[in-house]
């Protein structure tokens, strides 16, 4: 299919299925989710397909055409665009479409140059400038036998044998609100001992906190319509990203509960039952987001999720790699990232380029972060406010273990929370569930 017509097709049933995934319109055209996911990235970032091809076919006379080359070999490709709209490595992947299951950036490059044209070549008797740009980018094929492209494989036999979901029932929702559950910092896998860091944790308490923090953040909200359910998933979900239990990063020794495949399963039943527990109230939305101990192991278990629930009209999950993500809902714009790389101040202007339309759309913006909870000198700072934007970190029931406990890292307060987004109103509630000394 001709790619503005596929984008069509795609944002059409975005907007008549708006609960729909990638995996669900995959289904329903015949294509595979890779090109919908290109397609629905493409549609975010440039709007309607028609409207974008409306306006180039209107350009002047003498606007340059856009143009793009492939040179593709067995191990290595290189593509070239030049064009007036492909101005990033993300266009050139969604206008060249690009498998991205089978192919990795290596690098890219990007240039761009002024072109002033005369009155007699523009069509209009007026002289115009015009902007070119250039995107250049190598690949190389991904090699078969890396953890990422086996998880790939396993996603894909998963989507086959994903069951079958009975649509739920929901109660008319007269006045919508979003609920939005943040599980942040959980840690799956760390190991602590009370007689060592005055509190124990392991992965049986893991998953008892967890689940007992989404029942009563549920609870408090049962008197109100709740129309959609949002769960920010990963910021550092697991404790450790693969069996060396080493920090990615730095490769410190961590202090772990157990082996890696029990970790991953315990957390993957945990987060499932959570999530079935919400699709009772509300359609929930999933969105992955990376933290600093399990970039990889929280991206499997995201990708685990989407393919379990290919078939379920009441969950779609955004395993998108991007480590910044946002979520608009009516007037409010709540944007996502761990908090380990970027500086909290420049966090509203970061997000602010990234998603443009959404962030002027909105009346009302937050940005959530976890990680930096844990630091001494903010003991744990619950808003900082940047203009009009607000920048809240996200809380943990997480225990200290023992290397946090010795630099005296204590005292924080152990909690999961959530919030009460009204679609014109804003945020018009938060909710705390705590762990107590005793428990």
């Amino acid at each position: 299919m001709e790619l503005n017509a596929f984008r069509e097709r795609v944002r059409k049933l975005k907007e008549e299925h708006p609960e729909w995934g990638r995996a669900r319109i995959a289904n329903a055209l015949g294509e595979h989710p890779s090109r919908v996911k290109r397609a629905l990235a493409w549609i975010e970032k440039h709007g309607p397909t028609d409207a974008g091809d409306q306006e180039w076919m209107n350009a002047p006379m003498g606007k340059p055409v856009e143009e793009i080359k492939k040179d593709i070999g067995q191990e290595t490709a290189t593509i070239i665009t030049k064009s007036l709209n492909i101005k990033t490595l993300e266009d050139l992947l969604a206008a060249s479409e690009v498998d991205m299951e089978v192919w990795e950036v290596e690098r890219h490059i990007v240039n761009s140059w002024e072109v002033t044209m005369g009155g007699e070549k523009t069509g209009t008797g007026m002289p115009a400038t015009f902007t070119n740009y250039q995107v250049k980018a190598w690949f190389r094929r991904k090699n078969p036998n890396t953890p990422e492209a086996k998880m790939g494989d396993l996603v894909d036999r998963l989507r086959t044998f994903a069951p079958d979901y009975t649509p739920m029932q929901y109660q008319t929702v007269t006045d919508p609100h979003l609920l939005e559950i943040c599980l942040y910092d959980h840690h799956f896998g760390m190991l602590a001992w009370r007689h060592e860091t005055r509190q124990d944790y392991d992965i049986k308490i893991a998953e008892a906190f967890y689940l007992r923090a989404v029942k009563d953040l549920l609870q408090k909200v049962k008197d109100f319509n709740v129309e959609e359910i949002l769960i920010p998933f990963g910021q550092d979900f697991f404790h450790l990203n693969d069996p060396t239990a080493t920090t990615p990063k730095s490769k410190n020794r961590l202090d772990c509960d157990c082996r890696f495949a029990k970790v991953f399963e315990a957390g993957k039943m945990a987060v499932i039952r959570a999530v079935d527990l919400c699709r009772q109230v509300a359609p929930v939305s999933i969105l992955w987001v990376p933290g600093n101990h399990d970039p990889e192991s929280s991206y499997y278990l995201a990708q685990v999720l989407d393919a379990l629930h290919t078939h379920d009209p009441n969950v779609s999950v955004n395993c998108a790699p991007n480590s910044r993500k946002h979520y608009k809902y009516g007037r409010n714009f709540i944007g996502y990232t761990h908090g380990d790389a970027e500086a909290m101040r420049d966090l509203p202007r970061i997000f602010m380029d990234e998603y443009t339309k959404d962030w002027a759309d909105a009346n009302y913006r937050e940005i959530h972060v976890g990680h930096v909870h844990k630091k001494k000198k903010m003991d744990f700072i619950s808003t900082e406010s940047f203009g009009s934007t607000s920048v809240r970190v996200i809380p943990s029931l997480c225990s200290t273990d023992a290397w946090h406990y010795q630099q005296g890292y204590v005292g924080k307060d152990r909690a999961a929370q959530s919030f009460l987004w009204h679609k014109e109103e804003g945020l018009i509630g938060s909710y705390l569930t705590h762990v107590l000394d005793e428990e």
